[in-house]
C-alpha cells in the first residue's frame, strides 16, 4: 500500500468515529420523538395555585 493510500484510509477510519457517533445520536432522538408522538405524549404543565 503506498504513503497515499495509507494516509486516505486513516483519514476515512478517523472521519468514520464521529460520523457513526453523530448517526446514532440523530437516529436514536428521531425514534424517541416518533415513540412520543405515537403514544400522544405531552409537556407536563405546572399548576402553581
Amino acid at each position: 500500500m503506498s504513503e497515499l493510500e495509507s494516509v486516505l484510509w486513516h483519514i476515512a477510519g478517523y472521519a468514520a468515529i464521529p460520523t457513526i457517533f453523530v448517526a446514532g445520536f440523530i437516529g436514536v432522538s428521531v425514534a424517541a420523538i416518533i415513540v412520543l408522538k405515537i403514544s400522544g405524549a405531552t409537556p407536563i404543565t405546572d399548576k402553581v395555585s
